[in-house]
């Protein structure tokens, strides 16, 4: 399992995954985007912000499939199409200062692990690496979501989070 900073080569598979956030949470009956605004938003949030994925080997080496012109068995350093690297999890967030002080605080926007990936160490992981780059940037403060509901919250809390309010939403 590797974590690293997503590239324009990933924005497909981050589309992939946010449509699948939205689709599974809570927040997919306030923001129900077009495959076009989904595509523009990951494109900006990675011009503008920090995306961390966490990238897993597929585990399919298959015999025969990645030969060489001789016919000798090889796999390229990322992966040949059948046993390329998988993308499973990913972190977007931005940073910019508080309106109100002007300190500046990073805060996450989407966060998903494929659900057969999850209760490993691939959240901590993209989390930890989100902090490290907040701090790098200048950020002070983290911010994370929970959904109602769920146990993300406790996850945070045993990370040194504290809860500091619940926000609330109406559609107009």
């Amino acid at each position: 399992m590797i974590v690293r900073q997503a590239t324009e080569a990933d924005e497909l598979r981050l589309v992939e995954m946010m449509t699948r956030f939205l689709l599974s949470t809570p927040y997919g009956r306030w923001v129900q985007p077009t495959p076009e605004q989904s595509l523009e938003f990951v494109q900006l949030i990675l011009k503008i912000g920090g995306v961390f994925v966490v990238e897993r080997d597929s585990g399919r080496r298959v015999p025969g499939v990645c030969v060489d012109i001789d016919g000798n068995e090889w796999h390229a350093p990322g992966g040949c199409d059948v046993c390329k690297p998988v993308l499973v999890g990913m972190l977007a967030g931005i940073i910019a200062p508080h309106p109100m002080h002007g300190e500046m605080h990073a805060d996450e926007v989407a966060w998903w692990v494929e659900p057969e990936h999850r209760g490993g160490r691939a959240a901590y992981r993209m989390l930890r690496s989100f902090e490290e780059w907040a701090r790098q940037n200048g950020a002070i403060v983290v911010k994370m979501v929970a959904p109602t509901g769920s146990a993300v919250g406790g996850f945070y809390q045993r990370l040194g989070y504290s809860p500091v309010e619940c926000m609330f939403a109406k559609r107009l």
